[in-house]
């Protein structure tokens, strides 16, 4: 292997893994940490935001994306996390590449030793539990499931080498555009413009606050929406409570995500800039 940079060492140093040859066993040990350790949250992306201005927005240079990884809690969405996931993956010698789905996210694809001439499906940037590798060409039946949530990879009708991710929620279908290309490959270059879309005001993630984490060990999913925060244990329970105000938020940030230092209070002013106000009554459908 080459000289490992810094910010890698950090990296797998903070996940709690130990390098070895590429397997699907390893690369499960290095997600399955990952979604442990590491929140998916738009905290940063909107810090980001704010920093830019009127400049292009992108992702944290890689020493950067660890240090706030380790010092302030934080993670990121799928573009941060993928971009730098593929880069330690290829760095412990996965061949893999990103790949993407519909308009809005980012995920990557791996060829493992195990099935040399077969892509298979990771993705640590959307809070679902795909805990494992899926071989989704291979493998039809796989389900990634976790506490009421499953997802599923599956051919798209009608469109050869095309294949659609599927997540249902409680058994409801959340539907999505979110397809992809077996074959077609992607630069950074060709992911941008996704990425400078997805700071649209209008966007997903441009006009709340989200952070998830899963917690195995206590065999539960947390995840924090605005002001409702949901848990979800593994037995299939779920329980949800509003929060009324940024102590509340911090207390329960501290307490039951264990992420003391994500830096809440500044993400909450950029959306109270932008004129969203995280702890209004949720609007009735």
């Amino acid at each position: 292997m080459s000289h490992t940079p810094v910010w890698i060492q950090r990296y797998i140093q903070f996940l709690g893994i130990t390098p070895q040859s590429p397997s699907a066993d390893h690369l499960s040990q290095i997600i399955t940490s990952h979604l442990n350790k590491i929140p998916f949250e738009n905290i940063s992306k909107l810090l980001l935001f704010k920093e830019a201005g009127g400049a292009e927005r992108g992702i944290p240079e890689p020493d950067q994306y660890v240090k706030q990884i380790i010092a302030k809690n934080l993670g990121g969405t799928c573009y941060s996390i993928h971009y730098h996931l593929l880069h330690v993956l290829q760095h412990l010698g996965y061949k893999c590449r990103w790949t993407k789905l519909g308009k809005s996210h980012l995920a990557i694809l791996v060829q493992l030793p195990e099935a040399p001439k077969e892509w298979a499906y990771i993705d640590c940037g959307s809070a679902a539990p795909f805990f494992s590798p899926v071989f989704f060409t291979t493998d039809v039946e796989q389900v990634s499931s976790y506490a009421g949530v499953e997802c599923r990879i599956e051919a798209e009708p009608g469109q050869e080498n095309h294949f659609r991710y599927i997540r249902t929620v409680n058994g409801e279908r959340k539907e999505s555009d979110w397809v992809f290309s077996l074959h077609q490959t992607y630069t950074w270059a060709e992911i941008r413009p996704s990425l400078q879309a997805s700071y649209a005001l209008d966007s997903t993630f441009m006009k709340r606050i989200f952070c998830q984490l899963y917690q195995l060990e206590q065999g539960r999913s947390i995840a924090l929406d605005n002001n409702k925060l949901t848990i979800r244990t593994q037995d299939g329970n779920v329980t949800t409570q509003y929060l009324h105000d940024l102590d509340e938020v911090k207390e329960v940030m501290r307490t039951e995500f264990h992420l003391p230092h994500l830096p809440l209070e500044e993400a909450i002013a950029v959306l109270h800039e932008l004129g969203v106000d995280v702890f209004a009554p949720a609007k009735s459908k």
